[in-house]
């Protein structure tokens, strides 16, 4: 469900990492970059699974009876 969602494909991991490849290129950082976009994902990876986890809980309530 996270793949199909709008915000998954505005922001994509080729966008995320191509901002880690621009500071790799323009300041010779060879890691940071790449964990800074990688937590970035990680952070929008589990703040959109949360959002569906609750629109989930709160519409979804007469099926777990």
């Amino acid at each position: 469900m996270l793949h199909g969602s709008t915000v998954a494909s505005v922001i994509t991991i080729q966008d995320i990492l191509g901002v880690g490849r621009l500071l790799n290129g323009k300041y010779y950082l060879a890691y940071e970059g790449l964990i800074t976009a990688a937590a970035l994902y990680l952070a929008l990876t589990f703040l959109i699974a949360a959002v569906f986890k609750a629109i989930g809980r709160r519409w979804f309530v007469h099926s777990s009876r």
